[in-house]
């Protein structure tokens, strides 16, 4: 039995293919996991008692654990469902699947690994994270097939990689919010837009020829306009939320210099060098700091009861103790 399980190991753990499944993974590049996981740290920073305590600290990491697993099954998944399209499409024609490096039973190996990683997380969460948890598994599953049947697969990334600041918050807190966490909700969903889709730019041309869609696709030269309109709604819901949360005017001015940012990187995008979509793409991990950073200084001062449940919930209990 045992020499069986070596014989096993020694096959999977060459070289050859241990550099295969990195690729596959996308270990080399950890950016798509930086994304995934600001989010999430979002909620946390929102919902810590102390921002700088070790539990906080704790929660961070193991969000990161998990937003590495979450994504790196998701890449898995992608690859093995649109490995005949990869094929058709240049930049992605080289993948470990599409190339036939890695067979699809290896690529299903790969992703029962990292839901293994992913469900580890889940059992140092506390029992209601883990139900804001549940939300993302349909939305992870689902966007591999979106570009397949609709123009807004980016849409239906930015509702699974911002789901996390549910899921941050209530690690955070204990407490299951909503409500008053839709506005930094919504301010990730256009945050991802506009990141995902100017990286789409890359593809646009071999999408159009094997049938694929997307924003990319849809917007085409209007990419960059359509993107600007997204940075507006991303402050304003930015903006809504730290006014929710009592964010002082450190988070406020800070999200302004954000928006500014982005924008300037927008015009810097040139249509005729797909470089710029993916030195677009690598900044926006960026982005997702700064907002971090901007929402633990942001609670400098600010109100706690605020920071526990948001204005709305406050006046909602008010209300009901009046009556």
């Amino acid at each position: 039995m045992l020499r069986r399980i070596a014989v096993g190991a020694s096959k999977e753990l060459t070289t050859t293919k241990l550099k295969a499944y990195g690729r596959l993974g996308r270990y080399g590049n950890q950016i798509g996991t930086k994304l995934l996981f600001w989010p999430c740290a979002w909620g946390v920073a929102l919902g810590a008692t102390s921002p700088f305590s070790v539990p906080t600290l704790a929660a961070l990491g193991l969000f990161w654990f998990g937003a590495f697993n979450l994504r790196s099954a998701g890449c898995g998944v992608n690859d093995l469902l649109d490995h005949k399209f990869d094929a058709q499409v240049e930049r992605t024609k080289t993948r470990p699947i599409a190339s036939g490096e890695l067979t699809k039973t290896d690529a299903a190996k790969f992703v029962g690994a990292h839901l293994t990683g992913g469900l580890v997380t889940l059992a140092f969460m506390k029992g209601v994270a883990i139900k804001q948890s549940l939300m993302i598994f349909p939305l992870a599953m689902a966007y591999p097939l979106a570009k397949r049947y609709t123009h807004y697969a980016q849409a239906v990334l930015g509702l699974c990689f911002n789901s996390g600041i549910f899921i941050g918050f209530a690690q955070a807190s204990g407490i299951g919010l909503f409500g008053p966490l839709l506005p930094f909700y919504c301010a990730g969903i256009m945050w991802t837009l506009i990141y995902d889709t100017v990286y789409a730019l890359q593809d646009r041309t071999d999408d159009k020829k094997v049938g694929l869609k997307g924003l990319a696709v849809l917007w085409g030269k209007r990419t960059k306009d359509n993107c600007k309109k997204a940075n507006i709604l991303m402050l304003l819901s930015l903006l809504y939320g730290g006014y929710l949360f009592d964010l002082n005017l450190i988070y406020q001015v800070g999200t302004c210099v954000q928006a500014f940012v982005i924008n300037k990187w927008i015009d810097e995008v040139k249509y005729k060098d797909p470089k710029s979509f993916f030195q677009f793409f690598n900044k926006h991990s960026k982005i997702g700091l700064a907002i971090f950073l901007l929402i633990l200084f942001g609670r400098i001062g600010a109100s706690k009861h605020y920071q526990t449940q948001g204005k709305n919930n406050q006046v909602a209990d008010k209300a009901k103790t009046n009556n």
